[in-house]
């Protein structure tokens, strides 16, 4: 690919997928995020922040109606169930943890190991 080509590719790609976006929407799918962050030594306030930044990021460039949070979960573990410590962050525009009941969706995954190397976690969550 040409650089001249790359360059007009990247700076149209974001309105290419808005537009996108926008006709799932019209078809009548929600737009559904998901952010995790991996255990490690972050404060909570620290991590608050961290998944906030990630959840405003979703909503902004993926256009996510909901978005969905395990504050501390491995890629390769089973989904947790983090409710309590859900409600223990102040988070903007959190829709629950991933055992929330959602109806027809589309996902959007940037990398999937992001959401989980289970395959079953993914069906379960979809279903």
């Amino acid at each position: 690919m040409k650089e001249k080509d790359r360059a007009y590719n990247l700076a149209n790609y974001q309105k290419s997928y808005e537009c996108y976006i926008d006709k799932l929407k019209t078809d009548d799918f929600e737009i559904i995020g998901y952010a995790r962050k991996s255990p490690g030594e972050l404060s909570n306030d620290e991590r608050e922040a961290n998944l906030q930044n990630m959840i405003n990021c979703l909503r902004e460039r993926s256009l996510a109606e909901l978005i969905y949070v395990s504050p501390q979960c491995l890629a390769d573990c089973d989904m947790p169930n983090v409710v309590e410590e859900l409600e223990k962050m102040e988070l903007n525009y959190c829709a629950g943890s991933t055992q929330t009941n959602i109806k027809k969706v589309c996902l959007v995954i940037v990398d999937y190991a992001g959401l989980s190397t289970n395959p079953d976690d993914i069906r379960t969550l979809v279903k």
